[in-house]
């Protein structure tokens, strides 16, 4: 099993990028990508997350018009016990089709649920720039 865990998009030019820890002071490597799009005319054909022994993909660009990760911090209001959650999910339409994952004290057993949000307020954390 691979030790590598995040997301992995697929590039309208044939690149694959691979999330990285961004250096102290940079963007995330989500703000880096979206960068990097918008300069280079490029777009994302297809998003990975790999959480434990799971590899989640988005729909397809066929269906998506655009491409979201994000994280959350959940925290449980008796125990304050915080979970972290990475997502990814399609834009389509006027919603964002989410997957969250998260793992659950060892990569078999990871933690993956989905929910539909409305992409207003939610543009930042998508490929749409």
């Amino acid at each position: 099993m691979s030790e590598f865990q995040g997301w992995i998009a697929n590039l309208s030019n044939g690149e694959t990028v691979i999330q990285h820890t961004p250096n102290p002071g940079e963007f995330s490597a989500w703000r880096q990508l979206l960068q990097r799009l918008k300069r280079d005319s490029l777009s994302v054909t297809g998003l990975h997350l790999i959480v434990g022994h799971l590899r989640l993909t988005a729909a397809s660009a066929f269906v998506a018009r655009g491409y979201y990760q994000a994280y959350e911090k959940h925290t449980t209001m008796i125990a304050h016990e915080e979970t972290v959650l990475q997502g990814i999910g399609a834009v389509v339409g006027d919603n964002v089709f989410i997957t969250w994952a998260f793992l659950d004290g060892n990569p078999y057993e990871t933690r993956v649920f989905q929910e539909i949000r409305p992409l207003a307020g939610g543009e930042e954390h998508t490929t749409l720039g």
